[in-house]
């Protein structure tokens, strides 16, 4: 008589275990025992796991039955960060010369230059060939303004028996001959100074002191680190019109604002513009992935995106508990809400018990 009483007595706490999770996404059951049981951290015969209460605790495990709701689409885009051309700017030389550094030398990556800032100088260089033809057209000027004075001196002298009009002309011819030589003269030790032509930071530098350069050459690059844009890529021509929002996959606190879409397709694809209004941990020419929630609903069940993990054959995948101590893989697809939470359309039914918190731990038990 105490035998069977104490059957009894295990018998109703077996069901109870058995209970949790006891379908799976198409009516299957869920709470067979596996053919291996194990009372400590294992991976058992079906790819299931045992893990004991202790362990859970541990583990920080935490489950909750499937929520069912609804929630936009989304797409992912693979995307790269540019700099935003109102924003960035080059330092090139106008024409050939060499280079010469500012009072404090030449910047350095990561110094930050204010628009107009000087930042460098370049000594325009000419072969001696040109060089001996402009120090022999200085001398001819020198001789023509030598000329002009003495002229324009001996009709002031006669200023009483010459016309006006004569003295005035020498003196016309005089000062231009002047202004002719004097910018000629400074013209053969001219420099031009390099300006920034934005603030920002110089993200380039391809210069040094007594550098031949030639016209167009780029010698800095300067960019704002907090003014940056996200080019995506897609091939659906009408995805812009559909788009509700858009964040960066690898940032959950990132926001993107959509700017637009060209007009022409890139290498079959079509660029969309994103102004990225949080810039931490963004850099020019970083690959990131865009998702882009679209204004159509879908329904599904929400869970954060912690309880996503990878399979072993990199499928996408959550954990079901199934009793007290067992837990099973279970394949999903779905689709980001936004950087925090997916929505599962396929894969889960409505009275599993999804891992929300461990599911990575429970993944690496072998």
């Amino acid at each position: 008589m105490k035998y069977f009483t104490l059957l009894l007595c295990v018998f109703p706490f077996t069901a109870v275990l058995a209970a949790l999770g006891a379908h799976g996404p198409d009516g299957e059951h869920l709470d067979a025992t596996p053919s291996v049981a194990s009372s400590a951290l294992a991976r058992l015969a079906d790819g299931s796991v045992n893990v004991p209460i202790k362990s859970q605790r541990l583990m920080q495990v935490r489950t909750i039955l499937a929520p069912l709701g609804q929630g936009r689409a989304s797409v992912q885009l693979p995307a790269q960060v540019i700099a935003n051309p109102n924003f960035a700017g080059v330092v090139q030389s106008g024409q050939r010369g060499r280079l010469e550094p500012g009072k404090t030398g030449f910047p350095l990556v990561g110094q930050r230059v204010q628009k107009g800032e000087i930042i460098g100088w370049i000594r325009f260089a000419t072969d001696s060939y040109a060089e001996a033809a402009q120090q022999a057209r200085l001398a001819e000027l020198s001789s023509e303004l030598t000329i002009a004075q003495q002229r324009v001196a001996r009709l002031v002298e006669l200023s009483g028996s010459v016309p006006r009009k004569d003295i005035e002309a020498a003196q016309a011819t005089l000062r231009g001959l002047e202004v002719q030589h004097s910018s000629f003269k400074q013209s053969l030790s001219r420099r031009e100074a390099l300006k920034a032509p934005v603030t920002g930071i110089i993200s380039t530098v391809n210069a040094q002191a007594g550098q031949v350069i030639e016209a167009g050459q780029t010698l800095f690059s300067i960019v704002a680190p907090n003014q940056l844009l996200i080019e995506a890529r897609t091939n659906k021509a009408d995805l812009v019109e559909q788009i509700y929002q858009a964040f960066i996959a690898s940032s959950a606190d990132s926001k993107l604002k959509l700017v637009g879409a060209g007009g022409m397709l890139i290498n079959g694809l079509l660029p969309i513009t994103f102004e990225a209004t949080n810039n931490s941990g963004l850099v020019i020419g970083q690959p990131v992935t865009v998702i882009a929630t679209l204004k159509e609903n879908r329904s599904g069940i929400v869970l954060p995106a912690e309880a996503l993990v990878k399979g072993a054959a990199n499928e996408d995948q959550v954990w079901i508990k199934v009793s007290a101590e067992r837990f099973l893989p279970q394949m999903v697809k779905f689709e980001y809400l936004d950087a925090r939470s997916v929505l599962v359309t396929d894969g889960l039914a409505a009275d599993n018990r999804v891992v929300l918190q461990g599911a990575s731990l429970l993944n690496q038990i072998r």
